[in-house]
C-alpha cells in the first residue's frame, strides 16, 4: 500500500488531493513538493485541530515550503480528519494508511486503489469539494509557540 500511493503520488500530472488525519512524513511531503513544482495542482485537507499534537507540529513544520511550492493546505475546522484519500488525476486510494513512518514503514495497512475518471469524480464533488468549502487556509507557524514546536519536532526527526 505505501508504495503503490508514493507511485500514485509520484505519477500525478494534473491533480493531486491529499485527506489524512497524520500526513508527517517527510519523504511523503517532499512527494508531494516536488508534484506541485512539476505543475500539478496540489490541495492537502487536513484538521484544523488534531488529536495529536506532535502530528500537527511535525505537519506545520513543512507549511512553509509546502505553500511556497504552491501547495494548498486546507484545514478543516470543528472535527478530525480521518479519511485517508489520495485522488491524483483518475487515480483513488483510500484506506487505512497514513502518511506517518509507523503507517508506510512498520505497520500492515490497506489500500483499495482504483482507476476510474467516474470515481475519482465521486471523490472530488463528495469528499474534498465539501470539505475544502469549510476550510481555512493553512499559514506556517507564526507566534513563538508554533515555532518552537516546528524547531523541536525538526530537531527531534532528525534522530528518528
Amino acid at each position: 500500500a505505501s508504495q503503490a500511493i508514493r507511485e500514485q503520488v509520484d505519477g500525478a500530472r494534473e491533480r493531486l488531493d491529499v485527506m489524512n488525519p497524520y500526513l508527517t512524513d517527510a519523504d511523503m511531503i517532499q512527494r508531494l513538493v516536488a508534484a506541485a513544482r512539476r505543475g500539478v495542482k496540489v490541495r492537502v485537507v487536513v484538521s484544523e485541530t488534531s488529536n495529536n499534537a506532535q502530528a500537527t507540529a511535525a505537519l506545520k513544520h513543512h507549511y512553509g515550503a509546502m505553500l511556497a511550492a504552491g501547495i494548498e493546505v486546507w484545514e478543516l475546522p470543528g472535527t478530525v480528519v480521518h479519511a485517508k484519500v489520495v485522488v491524483a488525476d483518475d487515480t483513488v486510494s483510500f484506506g487505512t494508511v497514513n502518511l506517518d513512518a509507523w503507517a508506510l514503514y512498520r505497520n500492515s495497512e490497506i489500500a483499495m486503489i482504483t482507476r476510474s475518471a467516474d470515481t475519482a469524480a465521486l471523490f472530488e464533488q463528495r469528499l474534498f469539494e465539501p470539505d475544502i468549502a469549510r476550510s481555512r487556509p493553512g499559514k506556517p507557524p507564526s507566534n513563538r509557540g508554533d515555532r518552537l514546536r516546528s524547531w523541536l519536532w525538526d530537531k527531534l526527526a532528525s534522530f528518528l
